[in-house]
């Protein structure tokens, strides 16, 4: 079945239903002492239900698929139809460029996954990225920022101030309650085994629906690439998602939500 530019790809994912109101939270779970987060599975349909693979047609609109991923299961999940048409209403609604992390945040939440919780090392703008990173040359940038968090604030949304460590990533996806949209530095992820990173920071974010410890890969649906799967080995995803211009964020959805 060929993969199609902002179009659907039905993953063959398909596991059991939804965990229980009764689990814990995702802050609880975030919490947790290593090795506590409960009994762990093997399978590479870790994320519940079918997920909709949705390949980017820019070079910015990476965040905006992983979106669109986690809202196209949401609607199977409520007997919606997914369409194209449905889709493009929103995204004719989103501004044509790169969307920052709490704008996909918000993007979830205000199309009915409410239960989102995202974790970074910086709430708000970082003034460190200032004057080496391009994308915060504009101060328009730092404004759309700011209100956004704002915005998050007043609407409850669960905003965390921490750096996720590893293992604890790993740990919550094989538990197979959750979807995770993750910022990487691209430079990292497409690099050869051995290579040192060369150029300056690229952000992309992917997302994350399993584990599998056996071999040391996370199992993601990366926008960049037309694979029905896709694998990132352990040591490159964690060395990608801390470097210079990921503030460490991680948008951690319930699969139940």
């Amino acid at each position: 079945m060929p993969v199609m530019r902002m179009g659907v790809h039905m993953a063959s994912s398909s596991t059991s239903n939804a965990t229980s109101s009764g689990h814990m939270n995702t802050t609880e779970l975030l919490l947790l002492p290593e090795g506590q987060c409960g009994t762990l599975k093997q399978t590479r349909e870790c994320a519940h239900g079918k997920i909709v693979k949705i390949v980017q047609k820019t070079e910015w609109d990476c965040g905006l698929c992983c979106v669109y991923s986690v809202l196209c299961r949401a609607w199977q999940g409520r007997g919606h139809p997914v369409t194209r048409a449905r889709l493009r209403s929103i995204e004719a609604r989103v501004p044509q460029r790169s969307l920052w992390t709490i704008e996909l945040v918000l993007l979830l939440f205000e199309n009915g996954v409410k239960d989102v919780c995202f974790t970074t090392s910086c709430v708000g703008v970082n003034s460190e990225y200032k004057s080496c990173l391009d994308f915060y040359a504009s101060g328009t940038d730092e404004e759309i920022i700011e209100k956004s968090f704002d915005i998050a604030r007043s609407k409850g949304v669960s905003i965390q101030k921490m750096v996720v460590e590893d293992g604890k990533l790993e740990s919550i996806l094989l538990l197979g309650e959750h979807l995770v949209i993750i910022l990487l530095d691209k430079v990292v992820l497409d690099m050869d085994p051995g290579e040192l990173p060369s150029g300056s920071y690229v952000g992309h974010y992917v997302l994350l629906y399993g584990y599998n410890s056996d071999r040391g890969v996370f199992y993601a649906k990366d926008p960049a690439t037309a694979d029905e799967y896709d694998e990132i080995p352990r040591d490159v995803l964690h060395s990608a998602r801390k470097r210079f211009g990921t503030d460490d964020d991680v948008i951690f959805i319930p699969v139940d939500s």
